[in-house]
């Protein structure tokens, strides 16, 4: 056996203790009991084609939901697995490997998962009062191409008049999304969104050289220290970034958080009736 069959092998043994792991963080954070209650918030009408279509896009809807907050919890679990099973690994390469190729790579997801599940809620939302959740004229119209979970708490975007469903159970819902995160958390967390979606991956732990703008030395408060050269100045000034200023176990609450409250999203919204689960 050469040596790249060997680290292969190595490798296949370590991605089965992950999925052990992760298959235990289901089972001990109870991430599929959702269990339902006789709460229930939602009406739909007894007859007639409103019922037919709310019965309709309550199924399609969960359907969606269901599967994104599936893999959410893939992506988080996989992530918590990972760094359990890096952390047992004697070989200091193949535990690095394990940190920073599936446990960063899966903390990422983890992070940009989480808005594509409140995203779908937001379009539930949507679909749910008949296209009248927003405002459709003004400045602050909001196109359907345009629906997103943080539009809910926008001021003025919410039409003043929504069918079906009523402003209560949306923002409820909305603070569940971020209960328990600081001020500090929640900036982090949208950041990383924006970052990890549409800059670039600025790594977790590991030495990762990358240039910045003025912009993001700002936003991600980058230390003087890790700064190994400047070019240009002011509005046009880039910074080449030597090493990390992202830990593990800054983020590792972040997620855990997101378990949490994606579950308790989920309950709310099956007891109200606006969700569909078995």
């Amino acid at each position: 056996m050469n040596d790249i069959e060997k680290n292969r092998n190595e490798i296949i043994e370590q991605n089965a203790l992950i999925l052990k792991e992760y298959f235990n963080y289901c089972d001990s954070k109870k991430i599929y009991e959702l269990e339902k209650l006789n709460k229930i918030e939602f009406s739909i009408p007894e007859s007639g084609i409103q019922q037919s279509l709310l019965k309709e896009l309550i199924i399609s809807g969960s359907r969606n939901i269901l599967s994104s907050y599936e893999e959410l919890h893939m992506f988080i679990g996989y992530t918590i697995g990972s760094e359990i099973v890096s952390k047992k690994i004697e070989n200091e390469k193949l535990s690095n490997y394990i940190k920073y190729k599936p446990r960063n790579i899966n903390l990422k997801f983890s992070i940009i998962n989480y808005f594509i599940f409140l995203d779908y809620i937001a379009y539930h939302f949507y679909d749910l009062t008949f296209k009248t959740l927003f405002k459709k004229s003004g400045k602050e119209s909001v196109k359907e191409n345009s629906v997103s979970f943080q539009l809910l708490n926008k001021k003025n975007r919410l039409a003043e008049k929504i069918e079906n469903l009523n402003k209560d159970l949306i923002k409820s819902i909305y603070k569940l999304a971020l209960k328990n995160f600081s001020r500090n958390e929640i900036r982090i967390l949208y950041l990383l969104r924006n970052i990890f979606v549409h800059r670039f991956n600025p790594g977790v732990d590991n030495l990762l050289k990358s240039v910045h703008s003025s912009y993001y030395k700002k936003k991600l408060k980058i230390i003087p220290e890790n700064i190994i050269m400047n070019f240009g100045r002011g509005e046009n000034e880039y910074h080449l970034v030597g090493s990390s200023y992202l830990k593990y176990e800054m983020l590792e609450p972040i997620i855990m958080n997101i378990s949490s409250n994606s579950m308790e999203i989920m309950k709310y919204m099956i007891n109200a009736g606006i969700t569909h689960y078995e």
